[in-house]
């Protein structure tokens, strides 16, 4: 891995073809698994109540086992993008109902059943992985 600087942005470059960085959280502040961060990656991020969801939240029968919504991170234009999933279940963004993809921001907060989730970012307008 080596370290490229520009004035405004810090870019980490790898060498490695198998790379796979953490690109944000979303952190718990309220519900079952309060103080609980979740890590996101590059692409689809799913959200439900099945072990095998990328952010799993248990303990919530209003939370969909599969897909209750999506974050999503696209590198090419350095944004995340909240989404609903395949559910019938309702999610909200800052107590917004999300009915289409919406450009989400740090601080944000994603609602899924009882749970608050924190949005923060490590990939912004100041950092960003470059494979």
């Amino acid at each position: 891995m080596r370290f490229a600087s520009t004035t405004s942005k810090r870019i980490i470059y790898s060498t490695s073809s198998i790379f796979d960085p953490v690109v944000g959280w979303l952190v718990c502040i309220a519900g079952e698994s309060r103080g609980q961060d979740f890590r996101m990656r590059a692409g689809r991020n799913f959200i439900g109540r099945n072990e095998d969801m990328d952010i799993c939240l248990k303990g919530d029968s209003t939370v969909s086992r599969q897909r209750h919504a999506i974050i999503v991170y696209d590198p090419k234009s350095n944004s995340f993008l909240a989404q609903p999933g395949d559910s019938h279940q309702l999610f909200y963004v800052n107590n917004e109902l999300v009915t289409m993809p919406i450009e989400i921001h740090k601080d944000d907060i994603i609602q899924v059943g009882s749970f608050d989730l924190l949005f923060v970012p490590l990939c912004n307008d100041y950092f960003e992985w470059n494979a």
